[in-house]
């Protein structure tokens, strides 16, 4: 899965993202026929790629850094704005002449440093999209996001459902009951 948040200007919903993106299939039950299924029901098992540029903020920034943080995927394209710094429980002030202007309330933070304010999120593979190549249609950043997903899916194990067991046979059989109960010397 490739996900483009590249002039993205954030929002909040990161972390219902990333919640989805972090499911882990743990166990698998199937049918007597048909295909199985995950019990960790809309598990994702596939490849993640994040596109970002200069151009990505805020909650789109604190998505593509929960992808490196949590190992979910990997960041490709250019450094991030580095604003992330949002605003809660204080609506949008109006002024007289119909603008208006918000109170920064938090930034995030991790390992004990600001994590986004002023540094952005730097990629794990750093690509840029050339203004005349872009003019001419062309995405330097999508292209070696296809390339990399290639890469990590021809490199890595299946994420096919692994096999089911053969289907025990639990039928009841009088007679071997029977001899076992006579064996132990229990009375039927």
């Amino acid at each position: 899965m490739i996900i483009d948040v590249r002039r993205n200007a954030g929002g909040n919903i990161d972390t219902w993202l990333l919640e989805r993106l972090r499911r882990v299939a743990w166990m698998f039950d199937t049918e007597r026929s048909g295909p199985g299924d995950t019990t960790m029901q809309y598990t994702f098992r596939g490849k993640v790629v994040v596109l970002i540029d200069e151009q990505t903020s805020s909650d789109a920034e604190m998505f593509a850094l929960g992808i490196q943080q949590l190992k979910i995927g990997t960041v490709i394209g250019e450094r991030t704005w580095g604003g992330a710094i949002g605003y809660s429980g204080h609506p949008e002030l109006r002024l007289v002449d119909g603008s208006g202007f918000t109170i920064p309330s938090f930034g995030p933070y991790l390992n004990g440093n600001w994590a986004i304010e002023q540094k952005g999120v730097t990629p794990d593979k750093v690509v840029s999209n050339l203004p005349v190549a872009t003019f001419h249609g062309k995405d330097a950043q999508l292209d070696a996001a296809i390339e990399t997903i290639k890469e990590m899916i021809a490199s890595s194990p299946s994420t096919d459902l692994p096999k089911p067991p053969t289907y025990p046979d639990r039928s009841f059989d009088a007679r071997a009951c029977a001899a076992k109960r006579s064996e132990l010397g229990v009375d039927a």
